[in-house]
């Protein structure tokens, strides 16, 4: 496992973060020559893990005017 410096690790944070990502090789970043985090590539399930954002697109079928009131304009005083 390679072992960065805080300045350096901020200096080439996206270079190190795809290295990581490439090689699937932890990375240490130290301060003061004591280790303050772990850098790890995320586990193969969750890499792939389906998005729950756009899973209905193309499968509901809008029917009617979705932005009209539910119930009649008459019936508005009724519910006060």
């Amino acid at each position: 496992m390679k072992e960065f410096s805080a300045s350096k690790f901020k200096a080439h944070c996206l270079e190190i973060l795809g290295q990581v990502s490439v090689t699937g090789k932890s990375v240490q970043v130290s301060r003061y020559g004591r280790p303050l985090v772990k850098i790890v590539p995320p586990d193969a399930e969750v890499a792939t893990k389906k998005r729950l954002l756009g899973t209905l697109s193309g499968k509901l079928k809008i029917t009617g005017d979705i932005v009209a009131p539910i119930i009649p304009e008459s019936d508005w005083n009724l519910l006060k």
